[in-house]
């Protein structure tokens, strides 16, 4: 909300995710192509539905960039659920079988804030920890802070130059 305040039309959250497939190594780019909606806030500002949508312009736009820099990358839903205890493996399965690849806490709220405001907003994260059917897994790995900074930076790279071409894109669209 603050920051539809301020006056930002588009942004691009990133950071990691847990993922629910041991076999998405760490730091595998996760694309979430739609979220599912397992938490409370996306509630006060779309109808109730399963999911909750990214932008498709800014994810397009994402994904261009991801292709263009050859950057493998995984597409899929992302389990929103800001009750981090209840992530059972029940839930885990159920929502495995509706496309999700990752869990975090805030994507389906910010698609639904955004959509409601009128406002473009996606997501990018990297394989994290891993919420697998035997409990969870930190996946913590040799030089891990140093991959964390470098896989971030790459996040924020690919988040600018989307945001760079579709600011190109609407430049020359008010030329023409």
């Amino acid at each position: 909300e603050e920051v539809c305040a301020l006056g930002v039309k588009y942004a691009i959250f990133f950071g990691g995710a847990g993922v629910l497939d041991s076999g998405l190594a760490r730091w595998t780019i996760l694309v979430p192509n739609k979220a599912i909606r397992d938490e409370g806030t996306s509630y006060h500002y779309e109808e109730p539905s399963a999911y909750s949508l990214p932008s498709q312009r800014l994810l397009r736009s994402v994904r261009e960039v991801l292709r263009r820099r050859g950057e493998r990358f995984v597409e899929g839903a992302v389990w929103t659920t800001d009750a981090v205890y209840r992530e059972t493996s029940e839930k885990r399965h159920m929502f495995m079988k509706k496309g999700a690849i990752c869990v975090d806490m805030e994507a389906s709220a910010l698609f639904s804030v955004a959509k409601h405001r009128g406002r473009h907003v996606c997501g990018l994260f990297y394989a994290g920890d891993l919420v697998g059917q035997d409990g969870w897994d930190l996946r913590i790995e040799k030089d891990h802070e140093g991959r964390k900074r470098e896989t971030t930076k790459k996040l924020l790279d690919v988040s600018l130059e989307a945001l760079h071409n579709l600011r190109a894109e609407g430049s020359s669209a008010k030329r023409r």
